[in-house]
């Protein structure tokens, strides 16, 4: 076994242990320290670690429309504005990234799914304000609401905080983040 580690962004680090053979499944392991190892063919290996890279400079290039500190104004709830602090940021910037893998798989994520996806930042039941901040992200660069793709896993409708027609901003994220057609 030959162990690699990959920097998929500043600070943190991804193990890889490649095994010899190409045929061998990936698989998902936990050393003793709860760090997550995967062991696969070094072919994954690298053909992962392209993808890795790639995303991070695509990202990296995606700035937020605001910073930390900043106080912003919703459009639709200007008596509610939100107060951008380090994990707030975090969480949109989380959360935008994972409806973003989910517009081009033509997909959404339950609240549940969502809170899980910026490391339960925010409780599934606690996450309208990212949520409007992260719509609010989206009007500022001129791209469909990504919120529009968290939905309730009961009914698989949007939130009544939501505003507007879903089913056409999901349709519209589709398009825009190019997901095709199954």
């Amino acid at each position: 076994m030959v162990a690699r580690r990959l920097r998929c962004y500043p600070g943190s680090d991804i193990k890889v242990l490649g095994l010899e053979s190409d045929e061998a499944e990936p698989t998902m392991l936990r050393n003793g320290f709860g760090d997550r190892q995967i062991c696969c063919s070094l072919r994954v290996v690298v053909d992962c670690a392209y993808w890795i890279y790639a995303e991070w400079e695509r990202l990296k290039t995606m700035g937020a429309t605001f910073e930390l500190g900043d106080t912003v104004t919703i459009k639709w709830r200007p008596d509610r504005p939100v107060r951008v602090d380090k994990r707030m940021y975090e969480a949109v910037t989380r959360l935008r990234s994972a409806l973003i893998v989910a517009s081009q798989r033509r997909s959404t994520l339950t609240y549940g799914e969502a809170s899980a996806a910026i490391d339960e930042i925010y409780p599934a039941r606690g996450l309208g304000r990212t949520l409007d901040l992260l719509s609010q992200d989206c009007i500022e660069r001129k791209e469909p609401s990504l919120a529009a793709l968290v939905v309730q896993s009961t009914s698989g409708a949007v939130g009544g905080g939501f505003k507007g027609n879903a089913q056409a901003e999901r349709e519209r994220c589709y398009k825009h983040w190019g997901g095709s057609r199954p």
